[in-house]
């Protein structure tokens, strides 16, 4: 059985080892689900199979039935981590070939970052697309970034969820939504904080305001 989306706004938190202080990261991911996170991505690059499952399984205790889990790339090490879903890169393996390996039982995301794109993904059965660059971003160094047009453009075009990522923080997450997201997904803007459920809370309170 295959989760369902959380009902928009989807408010993404994309993971990254190497840009927060480790000391009660899982503490603090648990409280700031309680402040609006609903859905969390493992997105930990280079790391070896075993300490990547690790970092699922620890997540996975974190989100518990309050949040999707979501884990790049890895779809052996969803499945294997009892995750929700599995998110494939622009260039990673296609969307038809995470479906017969899952066979069914995830939900399949896609990174995308054109119009074409983003109709291709979602002509190959992907559940959700997550789209940027939105605005410039310290992860996403030397990538284009296609601001808030080509999410404007997707409404029009895409009848599944997508979701804007790149830069994107409470001063700016309102702007993603009234372009038609479906969410936002960040990482700095919260792992970096010093107090990361009041950063959540603020993220969450500007995306519902912009209804």
């Amino acid at each position: 059985m295959i989760s369902r989306l959380p009902s928009s706004p989807i408010l993404c938190l994309v993971t990254n080892r190497n840009i927060c202080d480790p000391v009660n990261l899982y503490e603090d991911i648990d409280a700031a689900i309680g402040a609006g996170i609903n859905m969390v991505q493992v997105r930990e690059k280079n790391l070896p199979g075993k300490d990547l499952l690790y970092q699922v399984e620890q997540f996975k205790n974190c989100v518990k039935n309050n949040a999707l889990l979501i884990v790049n790339e890895r779809v052996d090490i969803a499945l294997l981590g009892g995750a929700d879903g599995v998110h494939l890169g622009e260039n990673g393996i296609s969307v038809s070939g995470a479906r017969r390996i899952t066979r069914g039982s995830l939900l399949i995301g896609k990174s995308v970052h054109t119009m074409d794109g983003a109709i291709d993904a979602e002509e190959s059965g992907a559940d959700y697309l997550i789209v940027g660059t939105v605005f410039p971003s310290m992860s996403h160094i030397g990538e284009q970034v296609e601001g808030l047009d080509l999410l404007k453009r997707l409404k029009a075009k895409i009848e599944i969820p997508y979701i804007g990522i790149g830069g994107i923080n409470k001063n700016n997450a309102r702007s993603v939504m009234e372009s038609g997201a479906s969410g936002v997904a960040v990482m700095r803007s919260i792992l970096a904080s010093a107090d990361r459920v009041s950063a959540t809370s603020n993220i969450r309170t500007a995306m519902v305001n912009s209804r």
